[in-house]
């Protein structure tokens, strides 16, 4: 069975609270809301009268009651574990979190970011944190390369969004954002796509289980036909095949072109090496191999 090994590496690190501080302002709707309550209680006092008067009391109760709310709201939010998986651009970046609420009811509405001085990247969102629990969020990248940062950053708006509050937990994170991957080269096609077209083809080969990655084409329609069986061939010949990259000056393109060949390769157990920057890459380890090469990538 062609296995499609796990590409992602996860990083897992302990969660310590910075401080105990809360950050809490009005949003644009808070201040909007407040102006209005000022003029609206600055008219009851002109003008004396205690019905428009009773009715900014009561908006301005709301107000303070909603500030205590969201304090709280984030106040009894516990974070445990964190871990990340790398991914590839444009693809989705997968985050998972051991959390727990401390309040009898949940916490809601919460936005998770990574902060390195001004620098603040978007996670995810969760409606609804109740138990203790893993909870996984996931966000987009578009920009290759290699993230390190020092501080995840919580912030709500709940319940009604007229505050924002936040506060922010120590964890080192680094973790690699891979090249984009997009349509295999013609070369890659011309030279390997026969490996798994089954057509008459001299040579030794196996059958295997069908992979939910494995291409249409792979599949032994034949066999399937007789015993209702999804099997695949994988030719012992062409295994020990490998193929070179060789390169030196790269455009984002390229190196976009370059993920996306050793990508299939790798899917497709080709073996390969990478020769960047003066640098070879090469070995019997192809889950490692891919790593390696994913994080020159990223980076160069």
């Amino acid at each position: 069975m062609l296995n499609y090994k796990k590409q992602a590496t996860e990083l897992i690190s302990e969660i310590v609270l910075n401080k105990k501080k809360i950050f809490i302002i009005p949003s644009k709707e808070g201040i909007l809301y407040f102006v209005t309550n000022f003029i609206l209680f600055f008219m009851g006092l002109i003008y004396a009268n205690n019905v428009v008067l009773l009715i900014a009391f009561t908006l301005i109760s709301f107000f303070c009651t909603n500030m205590i709310y969201t304090h709280f709201n984030i106040q009894k939010l516990g974070i445990h574990h964190l871990s990340i998986q790398n991914a590839h651009a444009e693809a989705p970046l997968k985050i998972n979190l051991v959390l727990n609420s401390q309040k009898k009811s949940s916490v809601q509405e919460i936005n998770f970011y990574f902060k390195k001085s001004k620098k603040k990247i978007h996670l995810g969102y969760l409606e609804e944190v109740n138990e203790h629990k893993n909870y996984q969020i996931q966000s987009i990248l578009t920009k290759r390369g290699q993230y390190d940062f020092k501080r995840l950053m919580i912030s709500t708006i709940a319940p009604s969004g007229i505050f924002t509050a936040w506060r922010y937990w120590n964890t080192k994170q680094s973790f690699y954002i891979y090249p984009s991957i997009g349509t295999v080269s013609e070369e890659i096609k011309a030279k390997y796509n026969s490996l798994f077209l089954g057509n008459d083809r001299s040579g030794n080969f196996e059958y295997y289980l069908k992979d939910p990655n494995i291409d249409a084409k792979q599949i032994d329609w034949k066999i399937y036909a007789k015993s209702r069986q999804i099997y695949s061939k994988k030719y012992s010949s062409d295994t020990n095949m490998t193929h070179h990259f060789q390169l030196n000056r790269l455009t984002e393109s390229e190196i976009s072109q370059i993920a996306t060949d050793i990508h299939y390769l790798y899917r497709h157990e080709i073996n390969w090496t990478l020769r960047l920057n003066q640098k070879k890459y090469s070995g019997k380890d192809q889950h490692k191999l891919y790593k390696d090469c994913m994080e020159a990538l990223s980076v160069c």
